[in-house]
């Protein structure tokens, strides 16, 4: 069995600006696996983690300053029900993949990190089910 080694949990007095950070205390419900910051001066923010039993995909942008979109500058989402909003849902590990092969952006997240973490979401629901059988 894989070790689970990408979870993200939240540290107290986050930063509005570290993406990892404030996703976990603004989504609270979700639990991460892999968060990444694709970008610098402008870029997307993508995320994965279970949610009620399903594989979760976030993707958001940034911009590079207040008013256009800048985390920290009020870009950032300021719920789960917003972070929700940016996210999709999946109830197979092959619908998410499908999914992931149609984006066409150019700021990609790293998809072997996405995809080690599709294998620790879709253990810890096996066994899951295992021990709740």
């Amino acid at each position: 069995m894989p070790q689970i080694v990408h979870i993200h949990q939240h540290i107290e007095n986050c930063s509005r600006r570290d993406f990892k950070e404030w996703l976990c205390h603004i989504a609270p419900d979700i639990l991460w696996f892999d968060i990444q910051d694709v970008g610098s001066y402008e870029g997307s923010v993508y995320g994965i983690g279970l949610y009620k039993n399903q594989i979760l995909f976030y993707e958001d942008y940034y911009g590079s300053c207040g008013g256009c979109g800048a985390w920290g500058e009020g870009g950032e989402p300021e719920s789960q029900k917003i972070v929700l909003e940016h996210s999709h849902l999946f109830k197979t590990s092959e619908e998410l993949y499908i999914y992931l092969a149609g984006l066409s952006r150019t700021d990609r997240p790293d998809m072997v990190e996405i995809k080690e973490a599709i294998g620790e979401i879709v253990e810890l629901i096996k066994n899951e089910s295992k021990t709740n059988n």
